[in-house]
């Protein structure tokens, strides 16, 4: 259990990409942003309930970051209370790490109702598809038991995903790619992505390994 949480972010002495929020309790920004074109809505890991560390967002989902099916629920709040007030917004979803859950399983439930207005980027997904990145993200391994955050898959609601894991990089990620040891995760490598919402282009669909 000890090295499964250590996977999604909880601090150990380990660097991780951003500030660990000691409380469990749901914070953070709730109310929609005014209409913006293309709505950048992100969604950060484990223990980081306010989802900082993000850059050029429009909207945070601060949640429960121990409970993934409370960041769906509060995800999917925002993005339909947006998509109210601001119809012609096209909502560009950013999640990493347990975030990245987040938003994969808000696409995999709720997609279908916003193809054409939506695309996600999965940032070291624990629910990476196995394919030619790897054997698949710790979710389907570590991870099964865990509600809405067991197992994965490559259901993404018919939205464009762009999926990036570091699949190799300084020993590869083992959050998205189970099938490597935790070495790389010791040394960083799970920190080591662009973190700017600028840099993903909003309609991508694919996958980048490193």
């Amino acid at each position: 259990m000890g090295a499964a949480l250590l996977g999604l972010g909880v601090a150990t002495g380990v660097a991780v990409a951003t500030p660990t929020v000691s409380s469990a309790t749901p914070a953070g920004p709730s109310a929609p942003e005014p209409c913006v074109g293309t709505w950048d809505v992100v969604v950060g890991g484990l223990t980081n309930n306010t989802s900082v560390g993000f850059l050029n967002e429009d909207q945070r989902v601060g949640y429960n970051s121990f409970d993934t099916r409370s960041g769906v629920r509060e995800l999917d709040r925002l993005v339909r209370a947006h998509a109210r007030e601001c119809p012609a917004d096209f909502i560009h979803a950013v999640g990493y790490s347990g975030g990245a859950a987040v938003v994969h399983q808000w696409a995999t439930e709720n997609g279908k109702e916003f193809r054409g207005k939506a695309g996600i980027v999965l940032i070291g997904d624990p629910k990476h598809p196995a394919g030619p990145g790897g054997v698949g993200g710790f979710a389907a391994t570590d991870m099964r038991w865990v509600p809405a955050l067991g197992g994965a898959n490559d259901d993404y609601g018919g939205l464009p995903a762009l999926r990036v894991c570091n699949v190799q990089l300084n020993g590869g990620d083992h959050i998205c790619n189970s099938g490597v040891g935790w070495s790389g995760y010791l040394s960083g490598v799970h920190s080591d992505y662009d973190f700017d919402v600028n840099s993903y282009p909003v309609d991508a669909d694919g996958v980048v390994l490193r």
